[in-house]
């Protein structure tokens, strides 16, 4: 079988990958420029994903290029959604300019899984960056076999999709989730609604941000204890997938002067999109009034495209909110942290024109001042609505009742409510439910029975509850079952 694997770590992938080829399959990777010199001594085909925009030059020998059109019009549009968040100006990319880029990149990969003759594809994360979520788009047209890991906050515990719109694959039995114990840890410490509830991935970002000087050390004194002389190449130039110029089409990699410029552009603007927050925010909360209670999501990001389906557009969606809102209550509306960070592509999420427009909606709204915690507001509000965001479930378990919109892992918790099953009306009138172990207990049951239990993401290096020989067993487990049958 011919096997394309996107986004896979050298570390916690090598023993999957010899086994597969052992077995008499043809391996295609997709990967990080420091995997490419690991991966050599395999008979693999390798890309490196910094060098996916060069893919016309790369595979200009394809054969019969054929047209394909995509016949899902509402994920095309996703997809040209995506292609904001690589530019360092947001005022460069038109529609057709964007639709341009769309429409290569889906007829180039649909032509590359052709020529390739992919027949299956296994992504280590939910697609979100163009090049991937072209592929998936692709697999779809092309009926080829695509599965998709997705993170969840239980560590090295996985979701699997083999359609983004649906639910993740439920198996028969829990065969692939072992580390169970790390459910119930995540459960005891969401109960708390402390410090201790925030998401390891947050507390991460929070610390990194502390200071422009120390993050810019801390990332490249990494890649320079990566380094090795063979491959002096990679510090010629910055490792970003953020673009410089107009000529999208003919993108290559920026030089260290745009890089750096663009790195101070990225943080005196986000300064200037913070103050434009606190201008418009405020620092107290009233407990009289009767309040929802809606987080930002920070964009650009996997969380709103393609994982919000249709409601990526957040102003849009409080505004429907809001048409509902009943009697005299109060909708309040949190910018997500992240969105601040300069580690991040907050930039080309927001204008500085955002909060304002959110604020202009009605009297009835009031954005909140980064101050105020989110678990405050949780213990006092009448109900959360969210897109797919962790304040999701963490509000379930305290008893307060959700209103979700997008692809949620939780949809199925007791005081969860969907838009795909529910009405924003039916959620507004329902009551808030006190949570119980026995509730987490009957989610948990059948909730794991999705779940897999490896190391398929790079962030999953991070963590130490299974072993990455474990996770290997697993993933072979899972593709011989699922897959190689």
């Amino acid at each position: 079988m011919n096997i394309l694997l996107l986004g896979v770590p050298y570390e916690s992938w090598e023993n999957v990958v010899k086994e597969l080829i052992d077995k008499g399959n043809t391996i295609t990777i997709i990967g990080w420029k420091e995997d490419k010199v690991s991966w050599i001594k395999y008979d693999v085909k390798f890309l490196m994903i910094e060098d996916l925009w060069k893919l016309n030059k790369l595979y200009s020998n394809l054969d019969n290029f054929k047209f394909f059109q995509d016949s899902s019009s509402h994920e095309m549009i996703r997809l040209i959604g995506m292609i904001g968040r690589l530019s360092s100006s947001k005022n460069d990319i038109d529609f057709m300019l964007r639709n341009e880029i769309a429409t290569e990149q889906y007829n180039l990969w649909t032509n590359f899984l052709v020529d390739e003759s992919i027949e299956y594809i296994l992504m280590s994360n939910i697609p979100h960056r163009i090049w991937d979520y072209a592929i998936y788009l692709a697999s779809k047209e092309l009926n080829i076999k695509c599965h998709c890991f997705a993170l969840t906050p239980f560590l090295s515990n996985v979701l699997v999709y083999d359609n983004l719109d649906k639910n993740p694959i439920e198996f028969q039995e829990n065969k692939y989730c072992t580390n169970f114990s790390v459910l119930e840890n995540r459960y005891k410490k969401i109960k708390k609604l402390n410090n201790d509830s925030i998401p390891a991935d947050m507390v991460i970002q929070d610390k990194i941000n502390k200071s422009p000087f120390i993050y810019v050390l801390k990332k490249y004194y990494g890649k320079l204890k990566r380094f090795k002389f063979s491959r002096y190449k990679e510090l010629a130039r910055p490792n970003t997938y953020r673009w410089f110029s107009n000529s999208l089409l003919k993108r290559d990699s920026p030089t260290w002067i745009n890089y750096i410029i663009d790195s101070f552009r990225k943080y005196f603007f986000l300064r200037k999109l913070k103050n434009s927050y606190n201008k418009v925010s405020i620092t107290k909360l009233d407990k009289s009034i009767p309040t929802y209670f809606f987080a930002l999501h920070y964009q650009p990001e996997e969380t709103t495209l393609p994982s919000a389906f249709k409601y990526y557009d957040q102003i849009s969606l409080i505004k429907l909110i809001y048409s509902n809102l009943p009697g005299d209550s109060i909708l309040l509306v949190k910018e997500h942290p992240s969105q601040f960070y300069f580690s991040n592509e907050g930039d080309n999420g927001r204008d500085l024109d955002f909060y304002n427009r959110i604020i202009d909606i009605g009297p009835k709204i009031r954005l909140l001042d980064m101050s105020i915690s989110s678990f405050d507001v949780l213990k006092s509000t009448q109900g959360i609505i969210t897109i797919n965001g962790t304040i999701g479930y963490e509000a379930a378990l305290a008893g307060v009742k959700v209103m979700a919109f997008g692809r949620v892992w939780y949809k199925g918790l007791k005081n969860i409510y969907h838009i795909q099953n529910d009405t924003l009306e039916s959620f507004f009138n329902a009551n808030n439910s006190s949570f119980n172990q026995e509730d987490w207990d009957t989610f948990i049951r059948k909730f794991s029975r999705s779940l897999i239990s490896c190391k398929p993401y790079k962030e999953h290096l991070l963590y130490q509850d299974i072993l990455i020989k474990d996770s290997t067993l697993i993933i072979l487990k899972f593709l011989q079952n699922e897959v190689l049958i």
